[in-house]
């Protein structure tokens, strides 16, 4: 289908930052028609430079001049993408936890089997992470291989507790589509469909990604109370991906003991100091306790946060800034001693811990990380 050039007010809109990296499965365009909006939206958004408004501008030139980190992914050998067969379950688990969003701009519909592109979107977002679809959902009847009905989105979402952010049905304006994504000729022999006048439609679906857990495929089943049969059926579906190594058992058993509640505190919960905290109570609760001079106690909430989401980035940065903090300090008294041991050693004198950046711009990188964290999890 191609990018409507509202992709990137939406982006803005949900406050995704300049350097975000963004993971786009199917190598796409924006259509001549989009540009002169494109424009306007890089102009006033992020201070980019127009293109030429005459022809086809791909992507990649697009997202990567707003100032987005860009990976694509698909079977063209277009330059610069990455070939991956959506049909085939064997994915590259080094971008897993990569993306801060991942994009489904008009693929899915070309997938008679579309769970390998929703299992590739999943694994490669991260925690917190946004994945934005927009594709058919009604009409266009001689375009790609499928329409998902709103009770697949419905039933993607509850499967793996997505936060919905955003669920529309658009109409489509056939004066603006290529009439051959309606109707062809070789559809003929489907009698009365040429003369079917149903209105066509996009979906727009954006879900942010709340659990640590592998993707779970969504079934067509009423199962009210969860049950060994319901779990067969997922841990069945998911056998493919285990036996092509994009998933172990242990990721699995994980998946299925956070989706039936085994232990019974949920993924979103971390254990401090006999409390059950959300993610976001935890990151909260630990930046107050460095902020007030309780290291150890903040290294140690850092560390459950990160044991119980390895791809947390502010985790990350906070426990390598505690720990660089603990290390300059612990240097600090040892040079000290060795001064008031041997006060006339030249070496000694002289001797001082490295700073890797200026006490002025701690505060500074700290405060800016924090907001843009706050940012992508709202």
């Amino acid at each position: 289908m191609g990018f409507s050039s509202h992709i990137l007010l939406e982006l803005n809109q949900r406050r995704v930052a300049t350097g975000a990296e963004i993971g786009d499965c199917g190598s796409q365009d924006f259509a001549a028609s989009e540009i002169v909006q494109v424009n306007e939206f890089l102009h006033s958004l992020h201070g980019a430079e127009p293109f030429a408004v005459d022809k086809i501008t791909p992507a990649a030139d697009v997202f990567r001049r707003a100032g987005y980190r860009y990976t694509c992914f698909d079977v063209d050998y277009r330059e610069g993408t990455i070939y991956l067969n959506f049909y085939r379950f064997k994915f590259p688990r080094k971008f897993y936890g990569k993306f801060d969003v991942t994009l489904n701009g008009g693929t899915s519909e070309h997938l008679i089997a579309p769970h390998g592109l929703m299992f590739f979107m999943h694994q490669t977002t991260k925690v917190g992470g946004l994945m934005f679809h927009q594709v058919p959902v009604f009409g266009m009847g001689n375009h790609g291989l499928n329409n998902l009905t709103p009770k697949f989105w419905h039933q993607l979402a509850a499967y793996n507790g997505y936060e919905i952010v955003l669920a529309q049905i658009d109409p489509i304006d056939p004066e603006h589509i290529d009439p051959n994504n309606f109707y062809g000729e070789h559809l003929s022999y489907f009698r009365n469909l040429k003369e079917f006048d149903a209105p066509s439609a996009m979906m727009n679906v954006i879900f942010r990604k709340v659990h640590a857990r592998c993707f779970i495929p969504p079934f067509d089943i009423v199962d009210p109370r969860p049950s060994p049969r319901t779990e067969r059926l997922m841990r069945d579906a998911l056998d493919p991906f285990v036996a092509a190594e994009s998933l172990t058992g242990a990721d699995v058993d994980h998946a299925m003991n956070s989706y039936f509640g085994r232990p019974a505190s949920t993924d979103q919960e971390i254990r401090f100091q006999d409390c059950s905290l959300s993610v976001q109570a935890a990151c909260d609760r630990a930046a107050e306790l460095s902020r007030t001079g309780n290291r150890q106690d903040a290294i140690s909430l850092w560390t459950s946060i990160r044991d119980r989401y390895p791809n947390h980035a502010e985790a990350a940065f906070q426990l390598g800034r505690l720990t660089l903090e603990h290390a300059r300090e612990k240097a600090d008294a040892l040079y000290a001693d060795a001064r008031r041991l041997d006060p006339k050693h030249p070496a000694y004198a002289a001797a001082k811990v490295p700073d890797w950046r200026t006490r002025s711009q701690e505060p500074s990188l700290i405060v800016a990380l924090r907001a843009k964290l706050r940012g992508l999890a709202s």
